[in-house]
C-alpha cells in the first residue's frame, strides 16, 4: 500500500510542473533576469508563488474526510505494522 504522502508528493509535483508550463514566459523571464543581473530573488519569489498556488490547489482538491478505519490504517503505516493487528 502506498503511503498517502507519496501520492500527495506526486500530485504536488504534477501541479507545480503544470503551473510552470502555464506561466512559462514568466518563468523564462525570471531566469533571464537572474542570469543578467546575478540576483536570484525574483526567480525565487516566482517559484515560491508557484509552490504556494500548487499547495493551495492541492489542499482544496484533497479535502477528504478520514474515517476511523482510515486513521488506523494510516497509523499502521507510520509505525511498524507488526506492533498490533488491525481487525476491521
Amino acid at each position: 500500500m502506498k503511503s498517502p504522502y507519496q501520492i500527495t508528493d506526486a500530485l504536488l509535483k504534477l501541479v507545480v510542473e503544470s503551473l510552470i508550463k502555464q506561466k512559462q514566459d514568466d518563468h523564462y523571464n525570471k531566469l533571464f533576469e537572474y542570469d543578467k543581473k546575478g540576483n536570484s530573488t525574483p526567480f525565487i519569489e516566482f517559484m515560491l508563488e508557484i509552490i504556494s498556488a500548487s499547495l493551495n490547489g492541492l489542499l482544496q482538491s484533497q479535502s477528504v474526510t478520514l474515517h476511523t478505519e482510515d486513521r488506523i490504517r494510516l497509523f499502521a503505516v507510520k509505525i511498524d505494522k507488526n506492533m498490533f493487528s488491525i481487525n476491521l
